[in-house]
């Protein structure tokens, strides 16, 4: 079915159908990101003091080096460690939320849709979609605690997960690889950076087209990574066009948001910008620096409030794709 841009506004309507959905998303992203948080900075909060002073360029450069020196590696080794321990409860917070928003988004994922073998729009096929909420039988789904489960399909949604950001980041990998090994041969710089510019934009298509693997996974009940591919045939640059959209909404109330509580702090503290400066730029050495009214209200705020406004636009965009696309609920346009 074709697909418009409609699709990028999915995430406003689900929160304008069910705003309680923020208060239950917010709580999973508040205790989410707090124990990442607690996380990194209790295995290396000095560490990312340090390279934060070095600055990018003296910590590529020190990282290049042939041999760095032993606080160097230390740092370096205290960081991944640190990575390694916050990134998977961020994975699984992430497919925890995925579940819930495709379930807003009337993908109840009851397994008889594509490739069930039936007609759009017979029983327990393609359109069998009921009312939003609702399965194709009309049973509803509970939303009593927003549409949130721990089950297999979110053990499903974090293996998908972590195939497509593994993906990714083999893509990115081996496109540098070859734009550097390609200019050793035929150029120089100018020639390696816009083979890796080149080769950065076919990546980013190629992750477009696979980007409703989640999605469909959770729909038909099993990991399908490259379904994708097939769903999104000359859908891609729509597709594109619809997340590029999506993007430029979510930084738009990102910034809505941080700013009025900027100048909400900035108005208390009798028009000092200190009081934000110190928000933005933290110590973040140890947890002390947590604990001050100003960040735990920033935290709170931030994770309850804006966080699912993020999530349910990003989430809700590639839901409302896979939905038209799926043929189970027509695309009436903007």
């Amino acid at each position: 079915m074709p697909l418009s841009l409609d699709f990028a506004f999915e995430g406003f309507r689900i929160i304008r159908e069910k705003p309680k959905l923020i208060l239950f998303w917010g709580l999973v992203l508040l205790i989410g990101g707090t124990l990442s948080q607690v996380l990194m900075v209790a295995i290396a909060g000095p560490d990312f003091e340090r390279m934060q002073a070095l600055g990018p360029e003296r910590m590529l450069a020190a990282m290049s080096n042939p041999t760095p020196d032993a606080g160097t590696m230390a740092m370096a080794q205290n960081i991944s460690i640190a990575f390694a321990a916050a990134v998977p409860i961020l994975l699984i917070t992430s497919a925890i939320l995925s579940c819930a928003v495709f379930r807003a988004t009337w993908i109840q994922g009851s397994g008889g849709t594509q490739g069930s073998g039936g007609t759009q729009g017979s029983g327990g096929t393609q359109g069998s979609r009921g009312t939003h909420g609702s399965d194709g039988t009309g049973a509803r789904v509970d939303d009593r605690l927003g549409y949130l489960r721990v089950g297999i399909d979110e053990v499903r949604q974090l293996l998908v997960t972590i195939f497509y950001c593994g993906l990714a980041m083999a893509l990115i990998v081996a496109d540098s690889i070859v734009s550097d090994l390609v200019a050793s041969v035929a150029g120089g710089p100018v020639v390696a950076t816009a083979l890796s510019l080149a080769g950065l934009v076919v990546v980013a298509l190629l992750l477009v087209r696979l980007s409703l693997c989640g999605v469909q996974s959770f729909d038909r009940k099993k990991i399908d990574v490259f379904g994708s591919w097939t769903l999104t045939s000359k859908q891609g640059w729509t597709l594109l066009g619809g997340y590029i959209v999506t993007g430029v909404m979510t930084a738009f109330v990102y910034l809505l948001c941080t700013g009025i509580f900027g100048a909400f702090i900035v108005a208390v503290n009798g028009a000092q910008w200190t009081a934000v400066n110190h928000l933005v730029n933290k110590d973040a050495t140890s947890m002390q620096a947590y604990f001050t009214p100003l960040t735990i209200a920033w935290t709170v705020i931030g994770n309850m409030l804006v966080s699912p406004l993020l999530v349910a636009l990003m989430t809700g965009a590639q839901a409302a794709a896979y939905r038209t696309l799926a043929g189970q609920i027509p695309d009436s346009g903007i």
